[in-house]
């Protein structure tokens, strides 16, 4: 529930807001409960069963692929003009003459808005500029400062006034301080493991476990890459599948003392964000938003990927983003990301080190990403919306 803090501000803002949600098929867990935050606010009126939101698909390559009219990421609605639409990734548009609809665009990178086609996205980035030019798109809204520089290094300086940072919301939970575990015990999230590094984590366990007899590793990942990585993992490393629900995704971090996360390509990393709401340092490539929720030396460690998504000033490197992924995962562990990943571990293992991370992890979250700070992040939105 808001607070009566949080009411008292939301008084102060003065805004009315009436509010669409565009909703896919393919809608994750954390849009949920954004949508979730958003409906509690006294200052927002949600409009419920009043609109809806149609997706036009072809079968493309085996599966279904969302249809986007000349390259941009469209969705097609119906419903009351008078609604504003917040989206995720897409324009809305009214398949009829008249006036267009008011919307509100998430994006968790720019690319988004191309079907993370980099290619297209450079090559329609004026048409991109015009649309989001446009008074009816009331506010861009950035999940990282990553994203909204690489929006601005993008499409320019004239969408600055409309673009803010709103970092993901993450359900308040009442626990304990975390506490560390009477195993050393680590915890990974895969769901493609040659983009998410577990080449390197497998080559790291094997060193580790000569190092640190009692550590463990849990590595959740789909089950239909059980069998290929069976015979690769060693002793210490258990397989669980990409399947948990998400209290058990957070009773699993509450068991665990440290989060890796080797990626590769990740515009942003939630499950990073909810291993810092469990107070858990974190050992991660330094990887677009990430260097945001991971203080190198502070929450945990941050070391270089051996492939780069995204160039030193943190936009797409077009040449990898446009090939296919498989050509260019590297099969093989890279041995510098492994000797990164391995003296970070051994670090931590440091009980003081590892208690002054957690705490420092755990104080990071309440600070930037709770859903106080969320809340006050949509009170500075609304109100210059107002302007």
């Amino acid at each position: 529930m808001v607070n009566m803090a949080t009411s008292e501000r939301e008084e102060e803002a003065g805004v009315s807001l009436a509010l669409s949600f565009l909703h896919t098929a393919s809608q994750r867990p954390r849009h949920q409960d954004a949508r979730a935050a958003w409906e509690e606010r006294s200052d927002v009126r949600t409009v419920s069963n009043a609109c809806s939101a149609s997706v036009r698909a072809v079968r493309a390559r085996g599966r279904w692929k969302q249809y986007i009219p000349f390259g941009i990421n469209v969705k097609k609605v119906s419903g009351s003009q008078e609604t504003c639409w917040y989206t995720w990734g897409a324009i809305p548009w009214y398949p009829t003459i008249g006036r267009q609809p008011a919307y509100l665009i998430e994006l968790d990178n720019p690319y988004a808005l191309c079907g993370y086609n980099v290619a297209r996205f450079r090559r329609l980035r004026p048409l991109l500029v015009c649309l989001l030019k446009q008074d009816r798109c009331r506010k861009i809204i950035c999940l990282s400062k990553a994203a909204h520089r690489n929006l601005i290094q993008e499409l320019g300086t004239a969408l600055e006034s409309k673009t803010s940072v709103l970092y993901p919301y993450v359900q308040e939970r009442s626990m304990e301080r975390k506490k560390r575990q009477q195993q050393y015990s680590l915890c990974s999230f895969a769901s493609s493991p040659r983009a998410r590094g577990v080449p390197v984590l497998l080559d790291a366990m094997r060193l580790l476990q000569e190092q640190i007899p009692s550590i463990q590793l849990t590595l959740v990942m789909p089950e239909r890459f059980h069998e290929e990585y069976q015979e690769k993992v060693p002793e210490c490393v258990s397989l669980l599948p990409y399947t948990l629900s998400r209290s058990e995704l957070y009773d699993l971090l509450q068991r665990h003392d440290v989060l890796l996360h080797p990626t590769l390509q990740d515009s942003f990393g939630m499950v990073v964000l909810e291993a810092l709401s469990c107070g858990l340092p974190i050992v991660a490539t330094d990887v677009y938003a990430l260097r945001e929720l991971v203080l190198d030396g502070e929450t945990g460690y941050l070391f270089p990927p051996s492939v780069e998504y995204y160039t030193a000033t943190g936009v797409a490197n077009a040449p990898l983003w446009n090939t296919a992924f498989e050509s260019v995962a590297p099969r093989k562990a890279d041995p510098e990301s492994v000797s990164c990943m391995v003296d970070a571990v051994v670090r931590l293992h440091e009980h003081e080190r590892w208690e002054r991370m957690s705490a420092a992890a755990q104080a990071h979250f309440d600070q930037t990403f709770s859903p106080h700070a969320w809340h006050c992040q949509v009170d500075s939105i609304l109100r210059g919306m107002d302007r």
